[in-house]
């Protein structure tokens, strides 16, 4: 049953074409804590910026995700967070009312990589050469600071929110799942078979030897790569 519902979830994503570029929807009404817009062609666990049209010039007033879609209408969760976390950055107090804008695939030409192997790596970049992938050295080079050779989701998605990141492109089981670095969701699925089997864990780069905290009592490396994580984003 299980193997069942996860071909259906696949196959709903397949023939699914992904637009990376940001774009704006007017806010029609306003409920507890979300947002709803109309007639979009937007997928749930889309996120973006909400934008306040009462200034001459926009302010981000907070971040938004797609959360429901309901005939015509989106239901979009925001959120009052800074994009960056710096306590220098000043802050607006502004919540989002009917004609704000919600700005949506904010940040999704900026991405990061989670690949087996370097032909993986070299495929990714072939075919998505319009998107701008930090280099995976710095997010290992993260999970080296943190003492985490098996990534968690919510590191990654703090690594991502850092560096101004807004999707994830992760291969496993040949497989391509693009991801909102925000909330975790898959948007589409691509066939993505490479040649080289070979997996380095817990992703290909050049750092090595990611070694556990001492307070961390789990495994010092993943592994199953393809099983790790599909089981990360739900699968």
């Amino acid at each position: 049953m299980k193997q069942l519902l996860t071909i259906l979830f696949l196959a709903s994503f397949l023939f699914a074409k992904l637009d990376f570029k940001s774009k704006a929807y007017i806010i029609t009404d306003i409920k507890k804590e979300q947002v709803v817009i109309k007639n979009s062609d937007l997928r749930k666990g889309q996120s973006g910026v909400i934008i306040s049209s009462g200034n001459n010039i926009p302010v981000i007033i907070a971040t938004a995700t797609v959360t429901k879609i309901d005939g015509d209408n989106v239901l979009v969760k925001y959120k009052s967070e800074p994009l960056l976390d710096q306590n220098s950055i000043p802050t607006s107090k502004l919540t989002p009312k009917d004609g704000d804008i919600f700005l949506a695939n904010h940040l999704y030409k900026t991405s990061v990589m989670i690949v087996p192997n370097f032909e993986a790596k070299q495929l990714l970049i072939k075919h998505f050469p319009d998107q701008n992938f930090i280099n995976e050295d710095f997010l290992a080079s993260n999970l080296k600071l943190e003492k985490e050779p098996l990534p968690k989701k919510e590191t990654i998605r703090k690594f991502c929110q850092k560096h101004q990141v807004g999707t994830i492109f992760l291969i496993a089981s040949d497989k391509l799942f693009i991801l909102d670095a925000n909330s975790f969701d898959v948007l589409e699925i691509q066939y993505f078979a490479t040649k080289d089997k070979t997996i380095k864990v817990p992703f290909f780069s050049k750092i090595d030897d990611i070694e556990r905290g001492f307070w961390n009592f789990g495994d010092e490396k993943i592994k199953d790569y393809n099983k790790y994580y599909l089981k990360m984003i739900g699968l």
